[in-house]
């Protein structure tokens, strides 16, 4: 097969799979799936984000971002709280149980994430951090 000629699609789901799955290397101890995660690491980022807001980003079902919010609200990791402009709406933010968990993992998906894109020069990283910006930013309206 001419590599050359794949679609973008298909070079990008590559290097998406080859991403995904370093994460799971450090969730051996099973307290923790990939997806819990990347969830909360999410919410860490951004206290008082949204279930919907949260579904668009993760382009996922807002119910299975719910089944997933119900989880980690059970294992005591993150708390919903009703918002308050639109009372209709879940905000999220994580227990001080779920920032220290956030805070366990992040170091080493960071040191894992690093190593898989070290085989790009600094100005390459650069690059595909920006490109990769401007390809996903906006709507494909």
């Amino acid at each position: 097969m001419n590599i050359a000629k794949e679609p973008l699609s298909f070079k990008l789901f590559k290097a998406y799979r080859k991403l995904r799955t370093l994460p799971k290397l450090p969730f051996k101890d099973k307290s923790l799936t990939q997806d819990n995660y990347l969830t909360m690491h999410y919410i860490f980022e951004h206290p008082g984000i949204t279930q919907a807001e949260l579904a668009d980003i993760n382009q996922k079902d807002r119910n299975v971002i719910g089944k997933l919010i119900d989880k980690l609200e059970t294992k005591k990791l993150v708390r919903r709280e009703r918002g308050k402009l639109d009372r209709r709406s879940f905000c999220l933010y994580l227990t001080d149980a779920g920032a220290a968990a956030v805070k366990k993992y992040r170091a080493a998906v960071a040191r894992m994430e690093k190593k898989r894109i070290s085989r790009l020069s600094e100005e390459e990283q650069k690059i595909f951090l920006a490109l990769l910006e401007k390809i996903t930013e906006g709507t494909d309206e």
